[in-house]
């Protein structure tokens, strides 16, 4: 989980697909983890980048 790597100990916001969906990633309860909005919205955009230099 993102947030407790940063040392976060906050309430999770959002729930997360560890893969995204649209790279092939499942609705299954192993590829989610629970985010703050902060940590999500900056993973999002890592994805978003990642996904146009492809």
């Amino acid at each position: 989980m993102l947030c407790l790597e940063k040392g976060l100990e906050v309430a999770s916001d959002v729930v997360d697909h560890n893969i995204p969906l649209a790279w092939g990633g499942t609705d299954d309860r192993e590829n989610k983890q629970g985010l703050c909005n902060p940590c999500h919205d900056e993973k999002s955009k890592a994805e978003r980048a990642f996904t146009r230099r492809r």
